[in-house]
């Protein structure tokens, strides 16, 4: 199998260790967009071919992308991989806008193409449970669900400096929106669609960022169930619930 990850910050080099460690036959390659350095550091030995041409990792042919480039250009970074019938993981969110979102499903559903959101919280034995649970009527029927999340922005990745991150640019999809959307994914699969929405976001910090960093969002469900998510980037506790 050949597996081409697409940019190679922190959350693509942490793909690369885990697909070797899952199965170290797998062949790897990553597309660079920003750089031409062929040193990649401490995965170097898990990479066997470095593009930083996207016309030549598609003669690469691969079996399975991996896009973990900046928000705005998931969908079409993916579109062009659908052209060779490559199955897609893609990091969260799936886009800044809605633009070509619908061509793209279209894609892959003509192509029966695998693609897969990172929402890797669907994974956490106590929320897949609670899930369950209510998708069997256990709990009875869902009235209100509320969920929040706060992390300090500057802890995210401690060993750089956070202004010049994806989270903190909002030409690079950053916002406390995008970046910790898990929970508007967990809420929407346990309590289900979404009717309705209104919210509030701001930023109230001193940092220096041009993106919201504290989000209050209601909802309201199709089966009339109401919700509140809380999302911050300011809370030093590191707190979910």
């Amino acid at each position: 199998m050949k597996v081409l990850v697409v940019g190679v910050g922190s959350i693509g080099r942490r793909h690369i260790r885990n697909i070797k460690a899952i199965n170290p036959k797998v062949e790897i390659a990553v597309l660079r967009a920003k750089t031409k350095d062929k040193d990649l550091g401490d995965i170097q030995k898990l990479v066997r071919f470095v593009f930083f041409d996207i016309k030549r990792s598609l003669q690469y042919n691969p079996d399975v992308v991996f896009i973990t480039n900046p928000a705005p250009f998931h969908v079409k970074t993916a579109l062009a991989f659908t052209k060779v019938n490559a199955d897609i993981f893609m990091e969260k969110p799936l886009s800044t806008t809605m633009k070509d979102v619908d061509k793209l499903l279209a894609e892959c559903r003509k192509r029966k193409l695998v693609l897969m959101m990172g929402f890797v919280l669907r994974f956490l034995e106590p929320l897949a449970t609670l899930r369950s649970l209510v998708a069997r009527g256990r709990v009875g029927r869902v009235l209100n669900i509320q969920a929040r999340v706060g992390r300090y922005l500057p802890d995210w990745r401690p060993t750089t400096d956070y202004r010049k991150n994806v989270s903190a640019r909002k030409g690079l999809g950053g916002g406390v929106v995008f970046e910790l959307s898990h929970e508007l994914d967990y809420v929407r699969w346990i309590a289900g669609e979404v009717a309705g929405v209104s919210a509030v976001i701001n930023r109230v910090s001193d940092f220096e960022i041009d993106v919201e960093d504290v989000a209050e969002i209601n909802l309201v469900f199709k089966n009339k169930a109401v919700g509140h998510v809380h999302l911050d980037m300011v809370d030093r506790a590191m707190n979910r619930s």
